[in-house]
């Protein structure tokens, strides 16, 4: 089991996420909420403590 919550938000079992312009939109499959977290090292995710996590293909 992953994370669950992120600063007291639930994280849904389907997210919709997109990249920082907004002209790419997934919806990700999260079953067991946020597995492995890690940080992204880009200068837009460290500005806003972003983490990032990845699912299966399938999950996409």
């Amino acid at each position: 089991m992953g994370i669950t919550s992120v600063a007291g938000v639930p994280v849904q079992p389907q997210h919709r996420a997109t990249c920082h312009c907004g002209t790419v939109e997934l919806l990700l499959d999260l079953p067991d909420g946020i597995v492995d977290p890690r940080r992204c090292d880009c200068s837009m995710c460290r500005r806003r403590g972003a983490i990032a996590a990845s699912v299966t293909r399938g999950g996409l």
